[in-house]
């Protein structure tokens, strides 16, 4: 049994090794951390915006739709 378990720990050892080495020297994608924003595509009426998107979709449950709660209002 004590021969079982050093294999087994052996084998989980390299596991965990081969796991860890892929994850450490796999690929990686690029990402931008800097959000990119443009004003003019909503333009000055939020719901508006929110509305058009929307009319694309015709299921949807009445009071469910997005919306924006401004802070400092009620």
């Amino acid at each position: 049994m004590r021969t079982f378990g050093r294999f087994l720990g052996r084998l989980l050892l390299l596991v965990g090794l081969l796991l860890g080495g892929l994850w450490f020297f796999g690929p990686r994608e690029t990402v931008s951390l800097v959000p990119e924003f443009d004003p003019a595509t909503i333009g000055p009426d939020v719901d508006a915006y929110l509305a058009a998107r929307e009319a694309g979709y015709s299921g949807l449950t009445p009071g469910v739709e997005k919306r924006v709660v401004w802070a400092g209002t009620t």
